[in-house]
């Protein structure tokens, strides 16, 4: 498709939302130089995970530097969210959650697991949320 040009977040469920969202921090991001967003498989086959990582990216209008993770874990199914650093040099709190949505929704937008929704200080540097599947 096309980039999305809906910079605003939701609380989960929404079916206007993304489908199969996962949601670390959903907020407006932005990969400035000397960013990236980077994956890599690791482990021996049948006990990988696949890691997305967002490393030294902003929210639009903030100066921050933000290094977060996803980890899905073949063998169990689990879904981790690590946050490395979460830094805010403007001293304000949405470094930490307070315009971002944090969870996860299943395809149609009906169902979800929600951790947060604009909340601060969800998001502190070394916190981490695991999801496991019932």
């Amino acid at each position: 498709g096309s980039p999305s040009t809906d910079y605003s977040n939701s609380s989960l469920p929404d079916p206007g939302a993304p489908e199969g969202m996962l949601a670390a921090f959903w907020d407006d991001l932005s990969v400035e130089p000397g960013g990236q967003v980077r994956s890599a498989t690791l482990g021996a086959m049948g006990a990988r995970r696949f890691v997305v990582e967002w490393h030294t990216v902003n929210t639009i209008g903030l100066e921050a530097e933000l290094r977060f993770q996803i980890k899905l874990f073949e063998a169990s199914n689990v879904i981790e969210f690590h946050y490395c650093t979460m830094t805010d040099l403007d001293m304000s709190d949405r470094h930490s959650g307070a315009e971002a949505t944090i969870g996860l929704q299943n395809f149609a937008g009906t169902a979800a697991s929600q951790v947060s929704f604009d909340t601060a200080g969800t998001t502190p540097t070394g916190a981490w949320i695991r999801f496991t599947p019932r």
